[in-house]
């Protein structure tokens, strides 16, 4: 005797008849809890980024524009030169790119260069952290170089 399995159960609903709205439904019963639960991540990874950069004096909606928040993050929050920024588009430099950007990242909010490693290796959890924690952040103004400083500057 041969027995279905849940999968040729699925098939064989789906091969009776013509009716579209009952393998619409299937599919939403089947896809719709996955489609819900990314929707609520990316929701939960938005807020995260966007209390970040508010605690960092940046606008939060600058958070939801792809492209922007990365450079915001970057140039802005970590106070990196925009090479770094471009960076982030070049196979391998990206790599090395994320990990200068999550040591700055953590030590502009006062955190330690442990707490860089993880931002790096486990990026949601410990941005999470940083934002609904008691964590301030601490970035002030670009460092000037020393080539940069006028002899005005000197009185």
């Amino acid at each position: 005797m041969n027995t279905l399995n849940a999968s040729g159960l699925v098939s064989l609903f789906a091969q009776q008849g013509n009716n579209d709205a009952a393998g619409g439904a299937l599919g939403l019963a089947c896809c719709g809890p996955v489609f819900l639960a990314f929707g609520l991540m990316i929701f939960v990874l938005f807020a995260i980024q966007w209390k970040i950069f508010t605690k960092a004096g940046q606008p939060g909606w600058a958070a939801l524009v792809p492209f922007y928040n990365q450079w915001i993050l970057v140039t802005e929050i970590c106070k990196k030169e925009p090479l770094w920024f471009i960076l982030f588009f070049v196979p391998i430099g990206n790599i090395v790119a994320a990990w200068v950007v999550c040591m700055e990242l953590a030590k502009k909010f006062g955190k330690t260069e442990t707490f860089g490693i993880g931002l790096f290796f486990l990026s949601p959890i410990f941005m999470a952290i940083l934002a609904f924690g008691d964590a301030e952040y601490q970035g002030g103004r670009k460092k000037k170089r020393s080539s940069d400083v006028d002899e005005d500057d000197n009185w």
